[in-house]
């Protein structure tokens, strides 16, 4: 497989304009947006990632911490067929060492991702100087000052946006980075806020790591941090080692990266 350089730049408008993602088939279903509800409404916390199966999906652990997290808050997902009713999380399983955890769906959830295949992940960890790109909800609209309290669901308003951010490995770092220990790659990806947990893609359309943190970079380029999803065999759904779990079929790529014929 050919993995394609990236052109570092200050100008991201000018970085890697001959190229773009797209996903394959129905894939974009899988990624969605991580819901925050508490006592005045929801908001957008970050992204998650069908995985294995239909009700359990990927992203990252530290979604669930911190001051604004209270123990009776609860977190739900949102998909385009679950616009008006969001899936609730029943179990957060997190990893006790690395920022990756597992979302465990109520039984509702099959019915929306059943059709659409779960993220294949390579088993190889990026280049560096390759290009790759996230796909995270962080230009979504979600402000908990509409929600309407009935009958003891909140209805709110919800604007959801997509997008792709493209940059280059800048490097790999084997025993972590900052606050994000293990495998973990620094990129010239811009993460904003919300972006957290938005599955990173190789340049063959494969998984290979979730976006968890950005970081000042002395140079002034886009930056972030992407933690390796290639430990996610340590972890275990109701006693049940992962890598029992994990599908054999459907691990096609994701996602493809094509040549942009009339860049802007």
């Amino acid at each position: 497989m050919m993995a394609y350089d990236f052109r570092l730049t200050r100008d991201r408008s000018q970085a890697n304009v001959k190229y773009e993602f797209d996903f394959i088939g129905n894939s974009r279903l899988a990624i969605v947006p991580v819901l925050h509800r508490f006592a005045n409404g929801y908001r957008i916390i970050g992204t998650a990632s069908y995985f294995i199966r239909p009700n359990i999906f990927l992203t990252v652990g530290h979604l669930f911490e911190g001051d604004d997290i209270q123990p009776n808050d609860s977190f739900y997902l949102i998909c385009e067929s679950s616009i008006d009713w969001p899936l609730e999380i029943i179990e957060i399983i997190k990893h006790e060492t690395l920022d990756l955890a597992f979302l465990v769906l109520e039984n509702d959830g099959e019915q929306y991702f059943n059709d659409v295949n779960p993220l294949a992940v390579m088993n190889l960890p990026p280049l560096k100087n390759e290009i790759v790109a996230v796909f995270g909800y962080s230009h979504s609209l979600v402000n908990p000052e509409e929600a309407i309290e009935q009958e003891g669901e909140f209805v709110q308003p919800m604007r959801i946006r997509s997008k792709w951010e493209l940059g280059g490995v800048l490097d790999i770092s084997e025993n972590g980075r900052g606050n994000v220990n293990g495998q973990c790659f620094e990129t010239s990806i811009l993460a904003e806020g919300r972006d957290s947990g938005a599955p990173m893609f190789n340049s063959n359309g494969f998984l290979v790591g979730l976006l968890s943190t950005s970081f000042n970079f002395e140079t002034g380029l886009p930056n972030s941090t992407c933690v390796s999803v290639l430990n996610l065999s340590e972890l275990t759904i109701n006693g049940t080692p992962v890598k029992e779990l994990w599908f054999k079929k459907n691990r096609a790529a994701y996602c493809k990266l094509k040549k942009n014929d009339d860049p802007e």
